[in-house]
C-alpha cells in the first residue's frame, strides 16, 4: 500500500488488475516529446538519466523523489 494505492492491484477499479510492473518503461517503447516518472535517487546515474530522457526522447521529466528515513 502506497499513499492509499495498493500497488499489487486494482488500479482503476472495477476488477482491472494493472500492476506496477505494467507501467515500467521498456527500451524501444519510449514516445519522443512524452512526459517521463524517474525515480530520482539524487546519485550521479539519475542526474544523468533526466538529461538523457531530456536530449534523446524530447520528453520532460517529472523526478520524484521519497524520504523513508
Amino acid at each position: 500500500m502506497l499513499g492509499g494505492i495498493d500497488m499489487n492491484g486494482d488500479f482503476f477499479g472495477a476488477g482491472s488488475q494493472a500492476y506496477l510492473a505494467d507501467y515500467v518503461l521498456k527500451p524501444g517503447d519510449a514516445t519522443d516529446g512524452a512526459t517521463y516518472l524517474l525515480l530520482y535517487s539524487g546519485g550521479l546515474d539519475t542526474s544523468c538519466c533526466i538529461r538523457y530522457i531530456q536530449e534523446e526522447f524530447k520528453g520532460s521529466v517529472i523526478a520524484l523523489t521519497c524520504d523513508v528515513g
